[in-house]
C-alpha cells in the first residue's frame, strides 16, 4: 500500500500546500482542464479539486523525485490576509 502525505505551512509571505505520494509517476497538471460548461450529469467525475486549487494558487508545480510525486500550490499573502 502506498503512502500519501499532505502538508500545509506558511513561509514568509506565502501559504504553501503540498501533496506527496509514492505511487507511479503521474503529473496531474498534464490532464486536460475539466469542461465546466457541460451539464453536471454529463461531466466525468474528478478534476475539479485540482482545477479550483490551480485557479486560486499563484504558483503550481509538480515534480517526481526520490520515487515520490510532489504537487505544490503556493499562494502569496497580501496585507489583507488575516492568518495571524
Amino acid at each position: 500500500m502506498g503512502h500519501l502525505r499532505s502538508t500545509l505551512w506558511r513561509e514568509a509571505r506565502c501559504l504553501l500546500a503540498e501533496r506527496s505520494d509514492d505511487g507511479m509517476p503521474f503529473d496531474p497538471l498534464q490532464n486536460a482542464a475539466p469542461v465546466l460548461t457541460a451539464d453536471i450529469e454529463a461531466r466525468p467525475v474528478g478534476g475539479l479539486g485540482l482545477h479550483f486549487g490551480c485557479h486560486f494558487a499563484d504558483d503550481v508545480g509538480y515534480r517526481h523525485r526520490h520515487g515520490r510525486n510532489d504537487l505544490r500550490l503556493t499562494t502569496r499573502l497580501t496585507d489583507q490576509s488575516n492568518l495571524e
